[in-house]
């Protein structure tokens, strides 16, 4: 047994931790201990534990760090379910209500959440000063932050920062699953970058899964052109917007040569309550959801129009967003694991210059500024050894796959899935499109008979070679672009979003906003994926 052993984080009763031996494996059993569900120790019975991992599997004999783990037991256990949160650096603890509805639809299986080393409750990578709260930005570094967020961390960890990679944490996953799967079936889940891990794990360790689901494919990442991809898929928000009335009434018969008149009319100061790169960031986050998307049309005609009545629900919408206070997911996020990663293994050279990144960002109705945020850190940061053609080629595995993907997902647009399509064909290797999905599809896809995405998943748990039954995917919802109710009441104090005096104001209610929304509590961040 190694000597050092996590008993406590936050507030999660942990167990005793298991020892690497020499060939990656964790000997002996993993003790789980009784925990809540969520973080804030509310929600119903689950299990946690900690095992010691070397810190670089290819020296097993020196350091170590610490990995969590959280599972939820089903009636029957015959197989097992582990759950990959996306980012990079976002924890498991985002799949607090996943587990909650999963476990109702598999009844037979266990659900384990991983946390990948460097982020809350493995090992986490921070930098205590910037990430303060009472700091310029609160818990997310800015932009004159990073540097010395950078020297701190660097000054903890060293060379071993590079021990932090997509690679070491498919290992991780490896040595979970060999201490808990007893023989049974094991299936992997992972969206957005949980897809990136998911597909780095097959590269290395397909011997030990019997299938993988990819939710919102990331697997062809390239930040260099990340903000124009983003841009051209959000518009087609903009394009379907005419196609309605009510939206087509509000921006015209072109919404999106609308928006791009707001947009230069925001840069030049036309409208006092919003700035052009609030406008852009807030529409990212808009089109970026899929119960919200259909508020983006509604945030450009308010830009536009620009009544009292306007700028006041414009402030008070910012002000929400900005001033909401952190979730405990959030604080349990990386942002240095986010970077070190992104960094590392998604801006392959040569690397475009500043100027022509913040042309790309100018012309944009939609974006959240991953160009012109991460390129000036590419120059200082120690980026560890990444090569495109060998680490980032698709896997050669046999392993039955169910690959689902949103057409209207900016922020993993469709190309990304395009090369997955074409190249996996194998037995039992299937993708399934979205027409109007967006990100992350698991419980986000409401319809006849229930979610499609938890239906697609629950047939391929249950026989992974069989064809998915994708009929469902034709009964999903149309864009809502003009839904009267609560939440265009919330959003802009009015129940129609597009401000037209048909209810009373909304000042006192309360909201609890999508996470994907905080990007817009800040002015130099990337979104959590």
């Amino acid at each position: 047994m190694t000597p050092r052993c996590l008993a406590l984080v936050g507030a999660l009763a942990l167990g005793a931790c298991g020892d690497p031996n020499r060939d990656g494996r964790v000997e002996g059993e993993v003790a789980w201990e009784p925990c809540p569900l969520q973080v804030d120790g509310k929600g119903q019975p689950t299990q946690c534990a900690t095992i010691e991992v070397p810190l670089w599997w290819d020296a097993p004999g020196g350091a170590t760090i610490e990995l969590f783990a959280q599972r939820h037991l089903s009636a029957r256990g015959e197989r097992v379910l582990w759950m990959l949160p996306g980012g990079p650096g976002q924890t498991g603890a985002v799949y607090e209500t996943y587990v909650k509805s999963l476990a109702r639809a598999l009844p037979d299986t266990d659900l384990y959440v991983f946390e990948h080393r460097g982020v809350g409750r493995s090992t986490r990578l921070s930098c205590p000063v910037q990430e303060d709260p009472d700091s310029e930005e609160g818990i997310d570094v800015s932009a004159a932050e990073w540097p010395g967020c950078l020297d701190a961390v660097v000054a903890e960890w060293g060379d071993d920062l590079a021990a932090f990679s997509s690679a070491a944490a498919a290992d991780d996953l490896a040595a979970w699953i060999d201490a808990t799967a007893d023989g049974r079936e094991v299936f992997v889940y992972g969206a957005s970058y949980g897809t990136t891990l998911a597909h780095r794990f097959l590269q290395r360790h397909d011997d030990r899964v019997d299938g993988v689901i990819l939710d919102s494919l990331a697997l062809d990442v390239d930040h260099r052109v990340y903000d124009a991809e983003f841009d051209a898929v959000a518009r087609q928000v903009l394009e379907l917007c005419g196609d309605d009335d009510r939206c087509a009434e509000a921006l015209g018969d072109d919404p999106e040569a609308r928006a791009e008149e707001v947009r230069d009319a925001v840069a030049d100061g036309g409208c006092a309550a919003i700035d052009s790169e609030t406008l852009r960031m807030g529409a990212a986050a808009f089109a970026s959801d899929s119960s919200l998307r259909g508020f983006a049309p509604a945030l450009f005609h308010r830009a536009g129009r620009c009544t009292e009545d306007d700028i006041a629900d414009l402030e008070r919408l910012i002000a929400l967003f900005r001033d909401r206070p952190p979730h405990y997911t959030e604080t349990l996020y990386s942002p240095i694991l986010f970077a070190n990663i992104e960094l590392s293994e998604q801006w392959p050279e040569p690397w475009p210059d500043l100027a022509s990144l913040e042309a790309v960002q100018r012309d944009a109705l939609f974006s959240f500024q991953v160009g012109t945020s991460q390129r000036p850190l590419l120059d200082t940061w120690p980026r560890y050894a990444f090569d495109p053609a060998v680490d980032g080629a698709l896997a050669d595995t046999a392993v039955p796959l169910l690959m689902l993907h949103g057409d209207l997902d900016p922020l993993t647009p469709p190309r990304r899935a395009d090369g997955a399509e074409a190249h996996f064909v194998g037995p039992g290797q299937h993708m399934v499109r979205f027409p109007l999905g967006t990100h992350v599809l698991l419980g986000s896809t409401p319809g006849r008979g229930g979610d499609c995405a938890t239906r697609l998943i629950t047939a391929f748990l249950d026989d992974p070679l069989a064809a998915p039954d994708a009929s469902c995917v034709e009964s999903q919802r149309a864009i809502d672009f003009d839904g009267q109710g609560l939440t265009s009441w919330l959003l802009f104090s009015d129940c129609s979003r597009y401000g037209n005096g048909c209810g009373g104001r909304g000042q006192e209610a309360l909201l609890v906003l999508p996470l994907g929304l905080g990007v817009l509590r800040r002015r130099r961040v990337t979104p959590r994926a």
